[in-house]
């Protein structure tokens, strides 16, 4: 039985029944990678603002990328965008520390150090 708002489907085929219930998720490795991360204190998320700068998603603060240190640590093949991403860890100056994925490949002094891979 599959619940859809407040009535029951009786669905007989199993496969029918995982293609209703499961969504397309990242790959299992990248998952991996990522809580092994944040229990290592690479707690923050970070997604790139622009040329010039990094944004914080928990707090909206944003780095100049002059003061941050970013290391690329692992990449993994993402389902949901059907690309690789690339785990990159983030730590500012003023001691946060986190994540960025991303599509591109990202090292300190990022307007000189973007390494686009096709």
């Amino acid at each position: 039985m599959l619940e859809v708002g407040s009535r029951f489907i009786k669905i007989n085929n199993v496969n029918m029944l995982n293609k209703l219930t499961k969504s397309p998720t990242i790959n299992r490795s990248i998952t991996k990678k990522v809580i092994e991360l944040h229990n290592s204190g690479y707690v923050f998320d970070f997604l790139i603002a622009d040329s010039l700068e990094i944004i914080c998603l928990q707090d909206n603060r944003y780095f100049l990328f002059e003061n941050v240190l970013i290391k690329i640590v692992d990449q993994g093949y993402d389902l949901l965008s059907r690309s690789y991403k690339y785990i990159h860890t983030i730590e500012t100056y003023c001691g946060d520390k986190g994540l960025l994925l991303n599509d591109a490949i990202y090292t300190s002094g990022f307007t000189n150090n973007q390494i686009i891979l096709l």
